[in-house]
């Protein structure tokens, strides 16, 4: 097995819109396909940590909004608070568990597609290679953690203003869904320029992600030049990425979120059949996603595959 080690990458001329020919490729499409299936028991974990997390977290929300309008005395009110402030822990807690999991996992797919030789995907891999790569990506990803975590913090770092240009633009997008405020109404103008601000924010995010799931698989254990060349590669290539970024997303929300329609339909409240719905419909996205995840994954490492030292 062709084991891929810290400073095997070499910096590739070529350019990265070649690699849009190679996702034709009915091979390439079955082995991609093969992989995910291989790391997809690898995600059941992951994925379900953070359907656990969502379902405390609607519920609990539910709840208070519930309780708050038919109790009348201060104890109650502060037992409904301290409970749902528990709850809403619990949930943060095996949320950020399920997304440091999730880093791992879909970090060793990245390297286990690269610890492929480039020329592989033009046939039919064996079963038992791309299992022996997976095991070997999860083994190689397990002795990097510290490095992973130290890379993804400063990574978040320079993320915090779209990510917070993203918090604020889905507050405004998202909460009137859930929580009508009498008296207030946002004037159009204020709800597309949030909505602009919500999706360029969050592609944005989506693409600098996926390149640091790439680059943090196999780029040397050098935090500051893992980043600034992270940063550098989200500066050449964000065009490909780009492009890569909006199909996966496309994808990515016919496949988890076929209950949205359903959703845009109900009123401005979280009821029970409201939350009937997004506890569904959380159920279906941790159900594909153990796929669907992983699949995205690969089109970027091959994008990306020898672009980074």
């Amino acid at each position: 097995m062709n084991n891929l080690k810290d400073n095997d990458a070499v910096f590739k001329e070529t350019s990265p819109w070649l690699v849009f020919q190679t996702f034709k490729n009915k091979k390439w499409l079955s082995n991609a396909i093969r992989l995910a299936l291989t790391f997809l028991p690898k995600c059941i974990l992951p994925a379900g940590l953070g359907l656990i997390a969502m379902s405390v977290w609607l519920m609990a929300f539910f709840i208070l909004m519930s309780r708050l309008s038919q109790i009348n005395e201060m104890t109650e009110v502060l037992v409904t608070l301290i409970s749902t402030m528990a709850a809403l822990l619990i949930a943060g807690v095996t949320y950020l568990w399920s997304i440091a999991l999730w880093l791992s996992r879909l970090t060793a797919v990245s390297r286990a597609v690269l610890s492929l030789p480039e020329n592989s995907w033009d046939d039919v891999i064996d079963s038992n290679i791309l299992v022996a790569h997976m095991k070997d990506a999860l083994v190689q990803v397990k002795q990097r953690k510290a490095f992973m975590a130290k890379y993804y913090l400063l990574i978040t770092l320079y993320m915090l203003a779209p990510l917070v240009c993203l918090s604020i633009c889905s507050a405004v997008v998202v909460a009137p869904t859930f929580v009508r405020i009498p008296g207030l109404v946002l004037p159009p103008w204020f709800e597309i320029m949030a909505m602009i601000g919500f999706v360029a924010s969050g592609t944005f995010i989506f693409v600098l992600s996926m390149i640091s799931l790439v680059v943090s698989s196999s780029c040397k254990p050098e935090i500051q030049k893992s980043v600034y060349k992270t940063i550098g590669l989200s500066v050449s290539c964000f065009l490909p990425c780009l492009v890569l970024s909006l199909i996966s997303l496309i994808f990515l929300t016919i496949t988890t979120e076929p209950l949205t329609p359903f959703l845009m339909t109900q009123p401005a409240v979280l009821n029970t059949q409201t939350a009937i719905i997004l506890i569904c419909n959380f159920l279906w996205q941790g159900v594909v996603s153990v796929f669907i995840f992983p699949f995205m994954v690969i089109p970027f490492s091959e994008l990306l595959r020898g672009r980074f030292e």
